[in-house]
């Protein structure tokens, strides 16, 4: 199987059709494992995945917890120093497996009864951490392979990549300053990659509480009671996508392989060729 999606690039990134959901759909979940380039990342903090993927520089601190539908790529960065950090937002992106996208855009903003001008800059001042907030996902599609296990009664095996070979490489570059007109950039660049990808059931991924509520009783003077359903966080270096059985395909078309055409194969097999095709309901 991993020899498989290496030759293909990771067979296909399917977009899902969704229908809407009912009591007899059978969900599931695809948990995507990242993993940091280590040149940006805390020293010893490499393989604690209880904790968010965190690196500091001279002058602050940067926390990920990717952990969401999609992934999360919005930043906690704290400011370090004794001035204040401007982060120039027109020279920060978003970069997905070499397509650059922009963090900024020039648009108008509802801010309160007023509509303003999107901030270009995001002053953090001295000691005091914010939020960078990022628009993109890291990826919101599947990775999917006939041979993957995409329904699985817990979890499918485990499908592992390097960091040479992975099918998902994002980095998210934030441009900063020491002054509001930010014209001496700081360029910080933090790069994640996509370590290995494992399948879940929705019962292997949902915890339930039983509940009451103190301060409402029923005509029998017992506490109002019932469940809530959570979704388990697994850790905040990772991320998921969901997906309904019932509305997960993936074609593949085959051609046979004759003396009279040959020209479909590239490697000559005893019986037949596969070529991948998708299609969404």
């Amino acid at each position: 199987m991993k020899n498989l999606l290496q030759n293909s690039g990771l067979a296909l990134m399917l977009a899902l059709g969704m229908s809407s959901c009912s009591k007899s759909s059978e969900w599931y979940y695809q948990v995507c494992n990242m993993q940091a380039d280590q040149s940006w990342v805390e020293p010893g903090t490499e393989n604690n995945t209880d904790q968010p993927f965190s690196g500091a520089n001279a002058d602050c601190r940067v926390e990920y917890d990717l952990w969401g539908e999609g992934g999360n790529l919005n930043s906690d960065i704290t400011n370090n120093t004794e001035r204040n950090i401007y982060v120039y937002l027109p020279e920060c992106f978003v970069i997905t497996n070499g397509y650059s996208n922009d963090y900024y855009k020039d648009e108008e903003v509802q801010v309160g009864a007023k509509r303003v001008r999107s901030p270009k800059v995001v002053c953090i001042p001295p000691h005091t951490t914010k939020s960078l907030q990022c628009k993109y996902a890291i990826n919101n599609g599947l990775f999917a392979d006939c041979n993957f296990d995409m329904f699985p009664k817990k979890q499918s095996a485990p499908i592992k990549f390097y960091e040479t070979n992975s099918p998902l490489v994002v980095e998210n570059l934030i441009a900063y300053s020491y002054t509001p007109d930010c014209k001496e950039l700081i360029r910080w660049n933090h790069k994640f990659w996509l370590e290995s990808i494992t399948n879940y059931s929705e019962n292997a991924l949902s915890m339930k509480y039983e509940y009451e509520d103190c301060l409402h009783k029923n005509s029998f003077g017992v506490y109002a009671s019932g469940t809530w359903t959570f979704r388990k966080k697994i850790s905040p270096r990772v991320f998921y996508n969901t997906y309904e059985k019932e509305n997960t395909h993936l074609w593949r078309l085959k051609v046979k392989n004759t003396d009279k055409d040959k020209s479909f194969t590239v490697k000559k097999r005893k019986t037949e060729r596969e070529d991948w095709h998708y299609e969404g309901d």
